[in-house]
């Protein structure tokens, strides 16, 4: 009869030797100057406003075909 094994072999090749965690490099935090705010903030309005405008333009497609020819 075969030896069940309760374990995979891959935990046994796992060091266990380290204690320490492995510290990630620290990234600077870049600081949002007035003018990349304002970039931003003007691609904000961009999207909003070509949004609506896709809004607007289904809307009147959908009322055109329901109004059928006219």
């Amino acid at each position: 009869m075969e030896e069940i094994i309760l374990e995979p072999q891959e935990i046994k090749m796992i060091p266990t030797e380290r204690t320490s965690l492995i510290e990630a490099p620290r990234r600077e935090e870049k600081r949002i100057t007035e003018k990349d705010y304002r970039r931003m903030l003007r691609k904000a309005w961009f999207a909003a406003g070509v949004e609506l405008g896709i809004i607007i333009a289904m809307s009147l497609i959908i009322y055109i075909l329901q109004a059928g020819p006219i």
